[in-house]
């Protein structure tokens, strides 16, 4: 699987799809899906459609790295893994603040283009 991207910010959004093609018959060609549990992300066992398992956030992590292991149905089952990158699209989610909750200032009398005050953000 290649690099995917997702914004940030989204829970249960599909992020990509994983297949692995097994050439056994019966049980033994059945492919189920799995990625660790400490992973952000969530794979279906049979489809291999992976999602977004919690709202990530970029300022916190922007690339997650994991591993899909596709195992087959088999009764001494076989296995394979695939990486799976994927890139978190920063999104404009830092709200501005005041330093102060309140800001007083003094204008003198007949000043014209005289600054009253200057604010940070």
């Amino acid at each position: 699987m290649q690099n995917v991207q997702v914004k940030e910010g989204s829970s249960g959004t599909t992020v990509g799809k994983v297949k692995a093609v097994d050439a056994d018959e019966g049980s033994n060609a059945v492919v189920y899906y799995s990625v660790p549990p400490e992973v952000s992300f969530s794979v279906d066992a049979m489809s291999g459609e992976i999602r977004t398992k919690t709202a990530l956030d970029y300022e916190k992590q922007p690339l997650h790295v994991f591993v899909v292991t596709a195992t087959d149905g088999g009764q001494e089952p076989r296995l394979a893994t695939a990486s799976v990158t994927v890139h978190v699209q920063d999104l404009d989610d830092e709200l501005p603040m005041f330093r102060q909750t309140l800001y007083e200032a003094v204008v003198p009398e007949n000043m014209p283009d005289f600054m009253v005050i200057q604010v940070k953000v």
